[in-house]
């Protein structure tokens, strides 16, 4: 797996899948019913995240950045997602992590080192099917908010780096609207220099810092 580096100034063209949608076997994975059970123990720079379906019926686990599991209420895997399952055909994908929900039934994730987005996936727990999104994002992808409800990323290039002038030309920072399933980008704000946008949701709807 690459090192986790953060690269702020290249600009980076995306796109990886040759097929807008592609469905693939995770869903047949060999472990899918087996009872979870976490032995292996955490190292104090790996990241163990959680994350509860809409009716709290499943339970998503990020594990190190490197698998997605999802157990129902009695522990039991019925979905496991590893870097290493698709390695072969999506060359350049590194690092998981969790991005929510839409409804009970579909949880999106994206594989994503900071500033840069491979794809994006969407687990279908009721059809039992994995769905890949390529994407056509243009610009750095340092900060990012995501409406599960619409299938929308908001996602901003700002950094502290931004404060620099890189050969005297001041760097804009842009609030990107990028919708996963049609892959059409909107700009929604400019400005140069600043603080922080601070993106957040607050009842469906995007805030952020002018």
């Amino acid at each position: 797996m690459r090192n986790f580096s953060f690269v702020f100034y290249f600009l980076l063209t995306i796109n990886i899948v040759n097929a807008d949608i592609i469905n693939t076997s995770s869903f047949n994975n060999q472990n899918i019913g087996k009872i979870y059970n976490k032995t292996e123990p955490l190292r104090d720079f790996s990241y163990y995240g959680k994350s509860f379906s809409v009716d709290k019926k499943y339970t998503a686990i990020n594990e190190d950045f490197k698998r997605i599991i999802i157990i129902d209420n009695e522990s039991k895997i019925i979905f496991q997602y590893e870097w290493d399952d698709e390695i072969r055909t999506f060359p350049k994908s590194d690092t998981i992590y969790i991005l929510g929900w839409s409804d009970n039934d579909n949880l999106w994730f994206f594989t994503y080192i900071p500033a840069e987005i491979n794809y994006f996936a969407k687990a279908d727990i009721k059809n039992k099917k994995l769905f890949m999104h390529d994407t056509k994002i243009t610009d750095l992808v340092l900060n990012y908010v995501f409406d599960a409800n619409n299938k929308i990323l908001y996602y901003d290039n700002y950094s502290q780096m931004s404060y620099e002038n890189r050969n005297n030309q001041q760097i804009v920072n842009i609030i990107y609207k990028y919708d996963i399933e049609t892959k059409r980008e909107e700009v929604l704000y400019r400005r140069k220099g600043g603080n922080s946008f601070r993106l957040k949701m607050e009842d469906g709807k995007l805030k952020f810092n002018k």
